[in-house]
């Protein structure tokens, strides 16, 4: 993999992360079907934000780091756990669900972003 897709891989977890992030802001509905605790609407949406904004500035970089990289991979797989931690307070199928199918999108962008920061 060459620096350009560690950058397009820091670009489209950035995008994905953003979205999330405004739809669960925005459109409490969205939060309301992944069946998570409403206290915790807030903080999921702010860290996701957050993570998103780090994405982006470390995907803009002209030259992007292996360090960058493996610090995006292990907050991906930080996700994972915490998706996978969730589904224990989650009853609905639709819940669950979704934080299998985010579990396993970040898992993949843990995945390409090590082997990035590996070449």
């Amino acid at each position: 993999m060459t620096r350009l897709h560690a950058r397009q891989i820091l670009l489209v977890d950035a995008i994905g992360c953003g979205v999330a992030a405004l739809m669960i802001s925005l459109l409490p509905p969205t939060w309301r079907a992944t069946d998570l605790p409403a206290r915790w609407r807030r903080p999921f949406a702010g860290t996701l934000g957050a993570f998103a904004a780090l994405l982006g500035i470390a995907s803009s970089r002209h030259c992007v780091e292996s360090a960058h990289l493996r610090i995006a991979a292990i907050g991906n797989l930080g996700w994972v756990a915490g998706c996978l931690g969730s589904l224990r307070v989650v009853r609905s199928g639709r819940g669950r669900g979704f934080l299998i199918a985010t579990a396993l999108m970040d898992g993949i962008m843990a995945v390409l972003q090590w082997r990035a920061a590996s070449r």
